[in-house]
Order: C-alpha cells, then sequence, then structure tokens
C-alpha cells in the first residue's frame, strides 16, 4: 500500500554506474496465529483481538529506497533497523538521518547507493513519535 513515492528522490542526482534512485514508502499488512507455538514468544499474544479467521492483524510502515534501474544495481538488500522509529541509512552516506530523504543533501557523499543497494526499513516498535517515524500498529 505505498502512500507516497517518488519516481526520481535526490533531486534527480545519479550515483555512478546504478544511476537514479527511487523511494518508496507505504504500509504493510500483516496478521500472525496466536494459536503457532512459534507466536508464543508474542507478550500477550493471547489477550489480542483476533479477526473472522482467528488471526491477530498488524500493519507497519514500510521504506524502499532503490534503484531506478535494478539491472544496474548489486542485486543485495541493506536492511536500516531503525532505532526509535529513525532510519539510519542517513549515517553511512555521511548524511542527516531523514526517513524522508528527498533532497541531493539528503544522499550526503552517496556511499550506498554507489554501491548500488537496495534500502529496505519497517517500522517494528509501537511507541515512537516524530515526523515521519517508522512504527508498527498493533492490538
Amino acid at each position: 500500500d505505498p502512500d507516497r513515492s517518488e519516481s526520481v528522490t535526490f533531486d534527480g542526482l545519479s550515483f555512478g554506474s546504478v544511476g537514479q534512485y527511487e523511494k518508496i514508502r507505504g504500509i504493510a499488512y500483516g496478521e500472525v496465529d496466536p494459536s503457532d507455538p512459534r507466536n508464543a514468544v508474542i507478550t500477550d499474544i493471547e489477550l489480542a483481538p483476533v479477526n473472522a479467521p482467528g488471526m491477530v492483524e498488524y500493519s507497519m510502515d514500510i521504506f524502499i529506497l532503490k534503484p531506478v534501474d535494478l539491472n544496474r544495481g548489486n542485486h543485495r538488500i541493506l536492511f536500516d533497523f531503525n532505532n526509535r522509529g529513525q532510519m539510519r541509512v542517513g549515517l553511512f552516506n555521511d548524511a542527516v538521518t531523514t526517513n524522508n530523504p528527498t533532497s541531493a543533501k539528503d544522499a550526503g557523499t552517496g556511499f550506498i547507493m554507489n554501491l548500488g543497494y537496495t534500502v529496505v526499513g519497517s517500522g517494528w516498535e509501537p511507541a515512537v513519535s516524530g515526523v515521519d517515524a517508522m512504527k508498527i500498529i498493533v492490538p
């Protein structure tokens, strides 16, 4: 469910042989089976409301930063395990961290993009705040 995407981001900046990047932001929806023994590690899952098929629903913010032409990338994903809802990819690029990289300034040195990585992030903490914070919605 992409809600904000840019076919070309970073003000159209091109990164070596990889070329331009695009950004996709949206929401991913999922569900877990509270009766599956593998989900027993989820605190209080047995108390969560369930949908008609008996599953516990959740949703989370997602972020994808990828080469416009995937064939020019390195075919590898760098998962940005955010901190308190804030993406960290800017640190690799010697840039200010932002959850909505848009300008050429947000690309910093372009280190990760010049290497051709696709960057993926998702919300995993429910109690985060801030502009564009990556969060998860759980019952």
